[in-house]
């Protein structure tokens, strides 16, 4: 738990503890705030369909009743019903038009929210990967310099028999890549310095190496 400090008066403090996985919470409340969003969605959007489809099959029975030549009694009232059928449906489809407009509104707004939390959570993942990659490089950076002060040690004692050998022989690397960067260079920079000369010798390796025979027919 990380503790936060709030000044309340200059003689009291009060120690707030906040929960170190505040992100992943908001996280999931967005989320299921999103899922119930869409869920009044389709339900409100059930309900326009239904109110349109019904629209449709009474303004069909109006024109039925309107195109009749002669009503009966039951055929007016049914007409009159109808009629009144359609004005309430139309009224009726209007507002569930506009519930649909405010659900989709909703959900447009849950669904910013939850994208604003998944960039939090990312920032903070990318936050700790950060902290361990840099913790790696510089346990790397601090072993290569290990290892190239080894060489280099090796490299000295060669050279010092070299001269016992042939006095005034220059300095060699004998074939060590990694002794070939100065030996004060920055251990990364001497690595990538290292991996480039040892990818154009293993490049010429293969330039120089003869390709299968083919025997003539």
């Amino acid at each position: 738990m990380r503790a936060e400090t709030v000044a309340l008066a200059p003689e009291a403090l009060l120690v707030v503890e906040v929960p170190p996985n505040a992100t992943d919470w908001n996280l999931r409340e967005a989320e299921a705030a999103l899922a119930a969003a869409a869920a009044v969605l389709k339900e409100r959007k059930g309900a326009l369909d239904a109110l349109t489809a019904d629209l449709v099959r009474s303004r069909e029975e109006l024109a039925r009743l309107e195109g009749l030549e002669e009503l009966t009694a039951k055929e007016v009232l049914a007409e009159h019903n109808t009629r009144r059928k359609v004005r309430r449906l139309e009224g009726e489809l209007q507002h569930s038009e506009d519930l649909v407009d405010a659900a989709a509104h909703t959900v447009e707004t849950a669904d910013r929210e939850v994208a604003v939390w998944r960039l939090a959570a990312i920032d903070a993942e990318l936050a700790e990967m950060d902290v361990e990659f840099l913790a790696d490089v510089k346990e790397t950076a601090k072993r290569f310099a290990e290892k190239r002060a080894a060489v280099f040690a090796k490299l000295r004692t060669a050279h010092e028999l070299n001269c016992r050998l042939r006095p005034g022989v220059n300095w060699m690397h004998r074939g060590a890549l990694a002794g070939i960067p100065a030996e004060n260079a920055p251990p990364l920079e001497a690595a990538q310095e290292t991996l480039v000369r040892a990818a154009a010798i293993e490049r010429q390796q293969q330039l120089d190496s003869p390709g299968d025979y083919v025997r003539p027919a």
